[in-house]
């Protein structure tokens, strides 16, 4: 059996993100997807002062149309990349795990200039899941798998990826229950199932009230490679 999830290209995305790709045999990234507004393709929420805080890569003016891997980063990147390394600095100092977790951010940022927006997102995707250890995660770009052009839209679309794929079986986001039909799937030869991810608490610096569904960076600064690596092991894959 061959399992398959689709997700779009986020910036250090939260725990859930890589739970999900844990239960796969391959996790496809959609490069060309639309960008939206206010999603987080380029930004995520960091734990500062005891609370959340986003950080932003801020990006070229594009077409509002314009899909992800159209999408530069903006022209002063170089000095915004030191103001996200200061924030990030100013926020983990503190934290037991600072030291490697800032050089898998700067080892990121530091070659990118003027780079198409995919690039950094997926840089960043494949250095994260290699400092984890996730060693048995496959990614693969979602032009990768249809070519030229994308097959279809939405639900046709991800059950064209998986019938390119050989996949017998697609893992979803719990969140997208709604969204899919499991007699579609079934019709085409494909089991649809749902991760319900874990997310367990842990000790953060701040002293408070836990804050949860922060970027990975948060879990990799106060636990590590080897303790995020057992919260990514976490999860649990139900049907509807």
């Amino acid at each position: 059996m061959r399992t398959v999830a689709i997700m779009q290209p986020y910036w250090f995305p939260y725990l859930g993100y890589f739970q999900l790709a844990t239960h796969v045999d391959t996790y496809v990234i959609y490069d060309r997807v639309e960008y939206t507004k206010r999603g987080w393709f380029n930004r995520n929420r960091i734990l500062a002062n005891g609370d959340s805080r986003t950080v932003t890569l801020p990006l070229a003016r594009a077409k509002d149309d314009a899909c992800v891997s159209e999408r530069q980063l903006a022209v002063g990147f170089p000095a915004n990349r030191h103001q996200i390394l200061n924030v990030l600095q100013n926020s983990y100092r503190n934290a037991p795990h600072f030291k490697s977790t800032m050089t898998l951010v700067e080892s990121t940022l530091v070659a990118a200039a003027f780079d198409p927006l995919i690039n950094i997102l997926w840089t960043s995707l494949i250095e994260t899941i290699r400092h984890i250890g996730l060693n048995d995660v496959r990614l693969v770009r979602s032009s990768q798998v249809e070519g030229d052009r994308p097959s279809g839209r939405g639900v046709e679309r991800v059950i064209k990826i998986c019938e390119i794929l050989g996949a017998t079986r697609y893992v979803n986001p719990d969140g997208g229950r709604e969204l899919y039909d499991q007699q579609i799937f079934n019709e085409r030869g494909i089991d649809l199932q749902f991760l319900q991810p874990e997310l367990v608490p842990y000790e953060q610096i701040s002293g408070s009230a836990f804050v949860s569904r922060l970027s990975i960076l948060d879990l990799l600064m106060h636990l590590g490679p080897e303790g995020t690596k057992a919260m990514c092991l976490l999860g649990t894959l139900t049907t509807r």
